[in-house]
């Protein structure tokens, strides 16, 4: 599949071109001469399908491992990119969202934007691009270059996430140490919780005695989601960098 937005082929001298293949229906939406939107058809089961455009392999590589925890929608509810993250992991798809759909041409997962839409009848080429079709072609278009404006944005705090104006090498850097930090205290908290061997079992018993065990749990368990939440923030920074490069 093509990157969203890309050169045009099938759609020169026409308003929109449409190629059918096996696996999919790839449609071609003018921007210029030369470039166009790209958004497919792609089947998810006999009579539904997802209506999507790609984002590539790596584009999001950096914020979706982190979803389950940090919640990207906590720190930053009113970006787009964090509202299709979030309806993409809950498997709601009203607004679109972002999932990692196989690529037929390729057989590697790619990130996508995408609309679940029912009661398509694949064997039917009027039936691929009836109304819903139509209608989700139009909603993920345009909900595409909202995102894309967003990525694009040359303010780095788009995200209300205070990007620093560190380079590529320095957040690179950083997030190793981040890594090594987040290691370190995640290895903490599970020795608070589930101590081993004498020493600790006793070391465990006279921190609950005196009362500082609660203290301690809580200002490490503080410091592992500060870790977490400046991953986020350098890894959308990082993401910024590339795409501006």
């Amino acid at each position: 599949m093509r990157f969203v937005f890309s050169d045009r082929e099938s759609s020169k001298d026409r308003e929109s071109g449409f190629r059918f293949t096996k696996s999919y229906v790839e449609i071609e939406i003018p921007i210029s001469d030369d470039s166009a939107k790209i958004v497919y058809v792609l089947a998810r089961s006999e009579d539904s399908g997802f209506v999507a455009t790609c984002w590539g392999g790596w584009l999001f590589d950096f914020l979706i491992p982190d979803r389950k925890t940090v919640s990207l929608d906590r720190l930053a509810p009113s970006c787009v990119l964090a509202a299709l993250v979030k309806s993409g992991a809950s498997g709601e798809f009203k607004d679109g969202g972002i999932v990692h759909l196989l690529d037929p041409d390729d057989s590697q997962r790619k990130w996508c934007l995408a609309y679940l839409v029912n009661g398509i009848d694949f064997s039917d080429e009027r039936s691929v691009l009836g109304h819903d079709v139509l209608r989700a072609v139009e909603e993920v278009a345009q909900r595409s270059n909202e995102l894309w404006r967003e990525l694009k944005s040359n303010n780095r705090d788009v995200w209300g996430l205070g990007c620093t104006a560190m380079d590529v090498e320095q957040i690179d850097k950083r997030l190793h140490e981040l890594d090594e930090a987040e290691e370190y205290t995640a290895y903490t908290l599970k020795k608070l919780d589930r101590p081993s061997g004498l020493t600790e079992h006793v070391w465990w018993g006279m921190t609950w005695l005196s009362g500082t065990r609660g203290a301690w749990w809580s200002g490490t368990a503080r410091a592992l989601r500060k870790i977490r939440n400046e991953r986020v923030r350098l890894r959308v920074a990082r993401l910024k960098r590339t795409l501006n490069a």
